[in-house]
């Protein structure tokens, strides 16, 4: 089942260079991870939050062709993933490639296998703080 507050993030492997164009100043060569799109419940989230987020964490105003990254491997990306999600105040953040995003809409039949299938192929990661306030009465009773 699809989560109502869960943020879905398609990312890609690209050559610094095809992203940043020939000659980058940046000085940057090889191949990294880049944030392409977010969506959640109500649509696309701004890439202006996308790439505020980003110069918060990495300190870095480094964006080229409407990208968001550089992030030189997985686990950097999955801590940008979890602080959209906080900065979001979503439940959960699933990240998944355009390669498998590609694969999981050629084989769903309707939008919710599609979500399904998302979230079953996506790396996720869940917002346990968001998680324990809303837990019923004990939530509420041990909000901080």
């Amino acid at each position: 089942m699809f989560e109502k507050d869960a943020v879905i993030c398609i990312y890609h492997y690209l050559s610094a260079e095809s992203v940043e164009g020939e000659g980058n100043s940046s000085g940057r060569d090889g191949y990294y991870y880049y944030f392409l799109y977010a969506f959640d419940q109500s649509g696309l989230i701004s890439p202006d939050v996308l790439l505020e987020t980003y110069f918060e964490k990495f300190q870095s105003e480094i964006n080229a062709g409407g990208y968001v990254g550089p992030f030189n491997n997985l686990d950097e990306l999955n801590q940008y993933a979890f602080v959209l999600m906080e900065k979001l105040d979503a439940g959960s953040v699933y990240s998944i490639s355009v390669q498998e995003y590609n694969a999981v809409i050629e084989e769903s039949e309707n939008v919710m296998e599609l979500l399904e299938n998302l979230i079953k192929h996506a790396n996720g990661l869940k917002n346990i703080e968001k998680t324990n306030r809303s837990k019923g009465l004990f939530g509420k009773i041990f909000q901080s």
